[in-house]
């Protein structure tokens, strides 16, 4: 899948839900961290998940420091919690005796259920978490019970033009397989 977050500046600017999961966002994509402002400063709800606390030029509405180590148990309860108010399926993947419950859960539970529409946006300390593929399926999970979309922020401003040209590990130039 081409890397990159799947929507327009100008649709994230004016998007009503924002979720980032471990992105310093402002460090790493400086034109993405100005358009979740202005969403922000236009009345968008802006959530963090993140292992630090990163440098933001805008308030958080809710912003969860957590050792990435529990994040996939963190989203798995957040999920379960989602699920219960919902018609879905629980996926087979989800093991709820690993679930935690916290008030941070529930507060973000609120959050998801009031979006409209929205965007899930997964920064680097996620995408390259040793668990993203676990998490990314919880994520997944949570994005059906929701509707929101999941976004994938990028290495760098070059990496979509990078994986256009073929620079990957299994293809070569052109997007010819090896």
């Amino acid at each position: 899948q081409m890397p990159g977050i799947g929507m327009t500046l100008d649709a994230l600017s004016e998007a009503s839900f924002i979720w980032v999961i471990g992105g310093d966002i402002r460090r790493d994509q400086p034109l993405l961290n100005h358009r979740i402002r202005q969403a922000r400063q236009a009345g968008a709800t802006t959530l963090l998940l993140h292992g630090i606390d990163p440098d933001a030029n805008f308030t958080w509405d809710e912003q969860h420091l957590l050792s990435p180590a529990y994040w996939d148990a963190w989203l798995a309860s957040l999920g379960v919690e989602l699920f219960k108010s919902s018609s879905s399926e629980m996926p087979k993947n989800v093991d709820c005796k690993l679930a935690l419950f916290d008030d941070a859960i529930k507060r973000f539970v609120k959050h998801c259920k009031n979006a409209s529409s929205g965007v899930i946006l997964l920064g680097q300390a996620c995408i390259h978490h040793p668990h993203f593929d676990s998490i990314f399926k919880r994520l997944h999970w949570i994005a059906k019970l929701t509707g929101l979309q999941i976004a994938q922020v990028t290495d760098g401003a070059n990496s979509a033009g990078l994986w256009l040209a073929g620079v990957t590990p299994e293809h070569g130039p052109g997007r010819e397989p090896l």
